[in-house]
């Protein structure tokens, strides 16, 4: 029986300003690099990821990925306490939940997008939405797809059908990231430059893989918890995965680093 709760020592850690000590004497208190990644936001989450939302405008300068690359590959300076917002999966309900949200308050985001749902039958999409998210989901169309290009939000690959890197071939696994960035472009028409890896963690990545990514993307994002810095892998750079109805305590200390503490020893782990 644990005495003091694992979720009531991280708030009491980011309530206490702790946390924001620690990160000023690692460095990240005026300039840091942070990307959050949600997946699907459902209405009876809307109100606490939009008090999310205004605690982010309030207390960091959102910029979308293409930012954070300029920063990471020009070595730019004095560019203050950066977040990035991501979805994974592309969830169908994010279109009536989130989306509404981000345009009302002016937030960049981008969409990590799997393509075979575009294309498969009733059938093939009910075994991909359970294989991949343990139970059945809806995901956005191209049209869809096309609307959140059209209002200034980014695309990304999440490949094509969603599967644990090392556990297939490396030449599949670079089908995987070619067929998805080819159908991605086809629907909007522009270059597809972000990947963002299914799951993202040590047993979901490959260092052989990792090779792989450049040949198509400019950047590739993991589920690590990190700062991203200059000195960071261009293609498995850290993001937070993140949870609508955590409360902002819980919020502060996983972007403030309260979990970063074992992502070296998780990244010294992956598959070769």
């Amino acid at each position: 029986m644990r005495i003091f709760p694992k979720r009531a020592f991280a708030n009491f850690l980011a309530d206490s300003g702790i946390l924001s000590v620690v990160s000023f004497i690692r460095g990240h208190h005026r300039d840091s690099l942070r990307v959050l990644c949600y997946h699907e936001i459902n209405q009876e989450d809307v109100d606490a990821f939009e008090a999310q939302l205004l605690y982010y405008k309030s207390n960091y300068r959102l910029i979308t990925l293409e930012q954070l690359l300029d920063i990471l590959v020009n070595g730019k300076k004095d560019y203050g306490r950066c977040l990035a917002v991501t979805f994974d999966d592309g969830h169908k309900v994010n279109m009536s939940t989130a989306v509404p949200l981000l345009k009302k308050h002016a937030i960049p985001a981008c969409f990590f997008l799997n393509t075979k749902p575009l294309s498969a039958s009733d059938r093939e999409h009910r075994d991909f939405s359970v294989k991949a998210h343990q139970r059945e989901h809806e995901f956005v169309d191209a049209d869809e797809i096309r609307a959140l290009r059209d209002s200034g939000f980014e695309i990304g690959s999440h490949t094509h059908s969603h599967p644990a890197m090392p556990g297939i071939g490396i030449e599949e696994a670079e089908e995987e990231l070619r067929r998805s960035k080819e159908i991605l472009e086809g629907i909007i028409g522009d270059k597809v430059k972000f990947f963002a890896f299914p799951y993202g963690g040590k047993s979901s990545i490959s260092r052989s893989v990792l090779k792989v990514v450049g040949k198509y993307y400019d950047a590739a994002f993991s589920t690590f918890r990190g700062f991203n810095t200059a000195d960071s892998d261009l293609y498995c750079l850290y993001r937070d995965v993140m949870q609508p109805l955590w409360p902002l305590s819980t919020v502060r200390y996983y972007i403030e680093g309260g979990k970063d503490g074992r992502t070296k020893k998780k990244m010294a782990s992956m598959r070769d």
